[in-house]
């Protein structure tokens, strides 16, 4: 999903996305919730990388569909499964693309073991389905560091309105909201548990820097 990088670009590629998931939503009564990174290409062209929640799509439908919505400008469309990297035949990061594909798991509705080597994980057990949520986090945050030392200003990460209620796990009980850039300190243990910053990223480069520096 490609866009100018200029204010134009960016405004008429926020409406494409809108009208995007409107269709699959209203139209297709799919849930759908995302979050998404855009990565600048040399050209200075921008594309992005989402993480989605949703029913299966098909690869060729979706690029259709947003052929449609970009009027066609925008039309490479390419997705994947979350899997999990097989314990048992997992190659390496280094190895051919297609040696790691057969070593990926779907989990179930897909075939939900290795096509390598047969290992199937018992989906029963939540470890393997937070072991798929961890991989899926991880890729993001891969994308997401990209983007954040390529220089890039603005917003890095974006998220669906019902990303936040419908596809993560909070605890709202053990621990109050942050203000400003406060800590968020656990009642149960008085231990900082994580923190929220809000502002440029040259701000909080320069805070690390000074705190490292102590």
């Amino acid at each position: 999903m490609e866009e100018q990088p200029t204010p134009e670009g960016k405004q008429r590629r926020k409406l494409d996305r809108q009208h995007l998931v409107q269709a699959l939503r209203r139209d297709r009564g799919l849930f759908f919730e995302y979050a998404r990174v855009p990565e600048q290409h040399k050209s200075g062209k921008f594309h992005e990388h989402w993480l989605a929640v949703t029913d299966y799509l098909n690869e060729d439908d979706l690029q259709d569909q947003w052929l449609k919505h970009t009027r066609g400008s925008s039309f490479n469309v390419k997705i994947q499964a979350v899997a999990l990297r097989c314990p048992k035949c997992w190659p390496g990061r280094n190895a051919d693309p297609s040696r790691k594909e057969k070593s990926r798991i779907v989990p179930p509705p897909g075939i939900g073991k290795c096509r390598n080597c047969g290992f199937e994980p018992d989906w029963v057990t939540p470890s393997w389905w937070e072991e798929l949520a961890d991989q899926a986090a991880s890729e993001l945050s891969k994308y997401l560091v990209k983007t954040a030392q390529s220089g890039i200003t603005g917003k890095l990460l974006s998220r669906s309105k019902g990303w936040r209620e419908n596809c993560q796990e909070i605890d709202t009980e053990e621990i109050e909201g942050p203000t400003s850039n406060e800590p968020v300190v656990c009642k149960g243990c008085g231990v900082v548990h994580s923190w929220q910053f809000i502002g440029p990223l040259v701000k909080l480069a320069g805070s690390f820097e000074q705190e490292y520096a102590r």
